[in-house]
């Protein structure tokens, strides 16, 4: 595909992505709206919460669809000097429920403060995907990893066996089972960030532990 027709389909998307924006609003508008009806029973009440959370999965897909759109027409050129260990904390905060949830333990180590020279917004988005990651795929009492060193981010956990070899969530729409809230884009994302802002996502993966690493520079 040529680089004029990439960006046609490129603004396609996204422009496809901001109307369905709408919509969704009003769905998850109205069947709040029902959900405060006095006269619904527990079906009534389990059905509205079906949509709404079909609408939430599908507003996260849409959004991670404009975001790759975004990357591909090279919208994030701002660069800044990022503390990778304050962002990561940061970032960590936002799962610390769903990690208690699961009963996983939680190792944050650093010998030195990270600094990186890119953007904010997609490193952010990169970490926070990798974070999520590690916490949807692992087993309940399992245990996440992170490490900053010597020029170095990694993150390694369990990860459950029911899942296939973590590597292949690298694929976008991954045909894999998925938890609930996961749209299976993340790790398609990581990769697609990756590439774009020429920082290599090294990951490996055992029988039971996953760890994705970048450099640090």
């Amino acid at each position: 595909m040529s680089k004029k027709n990439k960006k046609k389909v490129s603004e396609y998307a996204q422009n496809l992505s901001h109307e369905l924006l709408t919509p969704l609003a009003i769905i998850r508008s109205k069947a709040e709206i029902l959900m405060q009806s006095p006269n619904l029973n527990g079906e009534d009440l389990e059905n509205i919460d079906v949509i709404l959370k079909n609408v939430r999965r599908i507003n996260s897909l849409n959004k991670s669809l404009i975001l790759l759109s975004k990357i591909e027409e090279k919208v994030y050129v701002d660069r800044e000097q990022i503390n990778i260990k304050e962002l990561t904390d940061e970032i960590l905060e936002n799962f610390e429920d769903q990690i208690r949830s699961k009963k996983l333990s939680l190792r944050f180590k650093f010998d030195k403060v990270g600094q990186l020279l890119s953007n904010r917004t997609l490193i952010d988005i990169l970490i926070t995907n990798l974070i999520k990651n590690a916490v949807v795929h692992n087993t309940e009492n399992g245990f996440i990893h992170i490490s900053i060193n010597e020029g170095h981010f990694a993150i390694e956990n369990s990860f459950d066996k029911n899942f296939p070899p973590p590597v292949q969530h690298y694929k976008r729409f991954s045909s894999s089972r998925t938890e609930e809230g996961s749209i299976g884009l993340g790790l398609s994302i990581v990769k697609r960030i990756s590439k774009y802002l020429e920082i290599p996502i090294h990951s490996e993966h055992s029988e039971s532990t996953y760890k994705s690493s970048f450099t640090i520079s």
